[in-house]
C-alpha cells in the first residue's frame, strides 16, 4: 500500500516541480531581459549610438516567444529621437521573437532565433550630410549597413533564419527639417539568412552584420508615393545580398486617379504618365550605401518588356511660372544621391499622346518597338561636379513603320545639349499623318520618305543645326476645321515645293533646325519641335535652307 501511495505523490511532486519555474522563472527572465534589452543592446550607425526602447516586455519561456509592444529607437544616453545619419528613426508596434534557444544563449554564448514578426514598422532614413563618394570610393566596408554594428554583451553570434514584416512603411528624408523626399507603404517583407558575428577589431560584445546569405522578398506590393498622385505596384521583388541582384517582376507606375477625375483637379496644362514593365533586372545594387549613406548606387538596370504611355492635355491654360528642367539639370537638383552606370530597354514601347487646344484633336507619336540605353546617371553634388555626360540612345519604329534612332547627349558640368538622328528604309509619307496632321494641318497624300538625317547643338534654352529629308513624288493638301480641303492652298503648295529632294538635277534641300525652348516643356517636346522646325523649313520655298 506505501508503494502505491508514493508513486501517486513522486508524480504529483515531479509535475509540481516541472510547472513551478512557470511562476517565477519566467518573470525573473523578463525582469533580466528588460534590463538586457535596454541597458546593454547597442547599435552602432555611422554617426551615433542607438538603443531600444518599448512599453511592454513578454517572456513565454514554454512556447519559447519574446514579445516586444511599441517599440522605438533613441539616441544612447538621450532622450527619445533620430538624429543620426542613415538611421534617422526606427518605430515598431509589436515584434515577436519566435523559437528562442536560451541553452545556446546560456552555455555556447551563441543566439540562435527562428523567427522574428514585426508588425507596423516606420524606418525613416536620413541621407549623409556629406557629398556623396566618388566612383573610386568603396564607401562603407563589406556587409555592414546603416546599423554598422550590435553590442550584445555574453554573446558571440547570433543567426536568424526568418524575418517578416506587416504593414511597413519607409521615408527618406531631405536635408530640411521635416522634408520628406519619398514615402513607400508595403503589407509583407520577407527576409532570410540574418547572421550576426563578433567583430576581431572589438573586444567581443559587438556584433557586425554577416549578409552573405541574406535575401528579401517582397510580393504583391502598392507604395503610394509622397504626393499621393501615383502608385507603384509590383508582383514580386527579389534581392540577393551575396551577388547584389535584384529582380523586379510585373511593375506598374500609374496615376491614383482616373483620367476624368485626375483632368478635373488640374488647373494648367498637365501630363499624366502609365508606365509598366514585365521584369527589372539590377546588377550590383549596393544596399549597404543605400542603408548607411541614404544613397542609391547600381551598375545597370535591364528593363524587359517596357510599356510607357504618356498623356499631355493642352486644352487648359499653361502654367506659364512652371519651369520644366533637361533631364541632366533635373537629377542635379535631386537631393537624394543616386548614381546609376547603365540603363538597357529591351522590346519596349513608347505612346505619346497630346491633346491640342485650338482644335481638340490628338498628336500620335509612337513607337511600338523601342531599344535603346541611358548612360550615367548622376545626382546632387557628384553629378554638378561630374565630367561624365548623360547619355540616351534610342532605336524604334516610329508608328510601327519608320525605323529611327536617336542619340542625346548633356554634359552635367555644362549647359550644353546634343542631339542628333537618322531614319532608315523607305516608307510611305502618308503613315506620318497621326503625328503631323493634327499639328500644322496637313496631310501627306502621295510620295516616299527615302531618309531623314538631322543633327543640332544648342543649350537647355535653343537648339541650331541642320535636317536632310529625302523624298520622291510628293504630294500635300491643307485641310480646313471641317475636314473639307483647302483647295487654293493646296494648289500653291503642290506646285512651289519640290516633288522630290534631291531634285532631277541632283541638288538637295537642307533646312535648317532652329528652335527656342518653351520653359515649362520638357525634354522630348524640346526634340521633338527641333525636328518639326527642320522639316517645316526643307518643304517651305520661304524656309531657311540651304541648297548642295
Amino acid at each position: 500500500m506505501k508503494t502505491q501511495f508514493r508513486k501517486p505523490f513522486l508524480l504529483a511532486l515531479v509535475a509540481l516541480l516541472a510547472i513551478s519555474p512557470a511562476f517565477w522563472l519566467n518573470p525573473v527572465l523578463e525582469g533580466v531581459l528588460d534590463r538586457y534589452v535596454k541597458q546593454e543592446i547597442v547599435l552602432h550607425s555611422a554617426k551615433s549610438r542607438f538603443s531600444l526602447d518599448y512599453e511592454a516586455l513578454e517572456l513565454d519561456i514554454f512556447s519559447e516567444e519574446l514579445h516586444l509592444r511599441q517599440v522605438r529607437a533613441r539616441v544612447a544616453g538621450d532622450k527619445l529621437r533620430g538624429t543620426g545619419e542613415g538611421l534617422g528613426s526606427l518605430r515598431v508596434g509589436r515584434i515577436t521573437l519566435e523559437g528562442i534557444s536560451l541553452s545556446n544563449f546560456l552555455w555556447n554564448k551563441s543566439l540562435m532565433i527562428r523567427s522574428i514578426r514585426l508588425d507596423t514598422l516606420q524606418l525613416d532614413l536620413q541621407p549623409g550630410t556629406k557629398d556623396p563618394a566618388g566612383p573610386n570610393d568603396t564607401g562603407t566596408a563589406a556587409g555592414r549597413t546603416g546599423i554598422d554594428s550590435v553590442r550584445l554583451p555574453g554573446i558571440g553570434q547570433a543567426r536568424l533564419s526568418l524575418l517578416e514584416l506587416d504593414h511597413f512603411r519607409m521615408n527618406l528624408m531631405g536635408s530640411a527639417p521635416g522634408d520628406t523626399v519619398a514615402s513607400f507603404y508595403g503589407d509583407r517583407l520577407r527576409v532570410n539568412g540574418i547572421a550576426l558575428s563578433s567583430d576581431t577589431m572589438e573586444s567581443g560584445e559587438t556584433l557586425v552584420p554577416d549578409l552573405d546569405r541574406l535575401e528579401l522578398q517582397l510580393s504583391r506590393q502598392t507604395y503610394t508615393l509622397t504626393d499621393a498622385s501615383y502608385e507603384v505596384y509590383f508582383d514580386r521583388f527579389h534581392y540577393r545580398h551575396q551577388d547584389q541582384q535584384v529582380r523586379v517582376d510585373s511593375l506598374l507606375f500609374r496615376p491614383l486617379l482616373d483620367a476624368d477625375a485626375y483632368a478635373r483637379n488640374q488647373v494648367h496644362s498637365y501630363e499624366t504618365y502609365d508606365i509598366r514593365f514585365s521584369s527589372l533586372q539590377i546588377a550590383e545594387f549596393d544596399l549597404d550605401r543605400l542603408l548607411g549613406e541614404g544613397s542609391l548606387h547600381m551598375r545597370s538596370v535591364h528593363v524587359e518588356r517596357l510599356k510607357a504611355s504618356i498623356f499631355r492635355d493642352k486644352t487648359k491654360p499653361h502654367d506659364l511660372s512652371r519651369r520644366v528642367p533637361l533631364p541632366d539639370d533635373a537629377l542635379t537638383r535631386l537631393n537624394f544621391p543616386i548614381r546609376i552606370d547603365s540603363v538597357l530597354l529591351a522590346n519596349a514601347s513608347l505612346e505619346y499622346r497630346e491633346k491640342l487646344r485650338q482644335n481638340g484633336q490628338e498628336i500620335l507619336v509612337e513607337f511600338p518597338e523601342l531599344n535603346g540605353q541611358i548612360l550615367h546617371l548622376l545626382s546632387g553634388a557628384e553629378g554638378r561636379a561630374s565630367r561624365d555626360t548623360l547619355k540616351i540612345d534610342l532605336r524604334g519604329n516610329l508608328l510601327g513603320t519608320l525605323p529611327v534612332e536617336v542619340a542625346l547627349q548633356m554634359p552635367y558640368a555644362t549647359d550644353d545639349f546634343h542631339m542628333r538622328g537618322a531614319t532608315k528604309g523607305s516608307s510611305g509619307l502618308h503613315e506620318l499623318n497621326p503625328t503631323i496632321y493634327p499639328a500644322i494641318g496637313m496631310r501627306f497624300t502621295r510620295g516616299r520618305l527615302e531618309g531623314m538625317y538631322f543633327h543640332a547643338s544648342g543649350s537647355s534654352r535653343r537648339m541650331a543645326g541642320e535636317l536632310t529629308m529625302l523624298y520622291d513624288d510628293l504630294e500635300v493638301a491643307f485641310i480646313k476645321g471641317d475636314g473639307n480641303r483647302k483647295a487654293t492652298l493646296s494648289w500653291l503648295a503642290n506646285n512651289l515645293v519640290r516633288n522630290s529632294n534631291p531634285n532631277r538635277g541632283g541638288k538637295t534641300v537642307i533646312g535648317a533646325i532652329a528652335f527656342e525652348r518653351v520653359p515649362n516643356k520638357g525634354l522630348w517636346n524640346y526634340v521633338w519641335k527641333g525636328i518639326q522646325s527642320g522639316v517645316e523649313n526643307s518643304l517651305n520655298p520661304l524656309g531657311d535652307r540651304r541648297t548642295q
